[in-house]
């Protein structure tokens, strides 16, 4: 694990508390990661530094930069402060880190179940599998409060076009009366659509109370405990 000095190359407001932000290496720099890994950066307070950790949200692939998706939290400095960034400004990270990624080999569908800014690893992770060409299934459970906080929404319509075995299924928890998809919580369209667990991976991100709940709802519907994969976030 190594640091390094990157670039701000763009900060985008993809919905009114998410911005994703994208930082640049320098060319003599290279960078490997796993989808679902994540990265600790540095922000300066005080004369001190605070170090937060967010979960890389571009595919491996992808080499021009990497992408943070961040929401902003109230009294939240670090959030903030990278919410605020402007394109040029230089920061400290380190990484990559963590052991959320895919199992292999991918022998059965897989289901991702994310909340709010816990899509971050399953952009990742989602890109590399269909990258794969398997003929297995892809779901996302993905639930957030309205329309104006679906993030990648129209990201994920294009891969539902593009690959068959790709099932998208956004659920609104304070959904407007012209919202046709999925009310409520995600845990509600898990048990509308998945009733079959036999060899099927699921992976959890998003906040305890979700993270816990899902992985109950799992050990229901039949998942294996060593097929259930969680990311808390705090």
């Amino acid at each position: 694990m190594r640091r390094y000095l990157v670039k701000v190359l763009e900060n985008i407001t993809a919905t009114p508390t998410v911005n994703l932000i994208r930082f640049k290496f320098n060319e003599s720099d290279e960078f490997e990661f796993k989808a679902g890994q994540f990265i600790s950066v540095f922000v300066d307070k005080d004369n001190s530094k605070i170090v937060k950790p967010y979960s890389i949200s571009s595919s491996p692939k992808e080499k021009k930069y990497i992408e943070l998706c961040i929401k902003r939290v109230q009294g939240g400095y670090a959030s903030n402060f990278l919410c605020d960034i402007k394109p040029g400004t230089e920061l400290m990270i380190f990484g990559p880190n963590g052991h959320f990624n895919l199992h292999e080999p991918i022998d059965s569908d897989v289901i991702f179940v994310a909340t709010g800014s816990g899509i971050s690893p399953f952009r990742s992770m989602i890109e590399a599998l269909l990258d794969m060409n398997l003929s297995y299934d892809v779901w996302l459970f993905f639930g957030v409060r309205n329309e104006e906080e679906i993030i990648y929404k129209k990201e994920f319509e294009e891969l539902t076009k593009k690959h068959k075995n790709f099932h998208c299924i956004i659920t609104l928890s304070r959904p407007s009366s012209l919202w046709k998809g999925e009310k409520g919580h995600v845990q509600e369209a898990i048990k509308k659509y998945v009733t079959d667990a036999k060899n099927k991976h699921i992976y959890i991100c998003g906040i305890k109370e979700m993270v816990l709940d899902v992985i109950k709802l799992a050990d229901q519907i039949g998942f294996d405990k060593d097929n259930t994969h969680k990311e808390e976030y705090v």
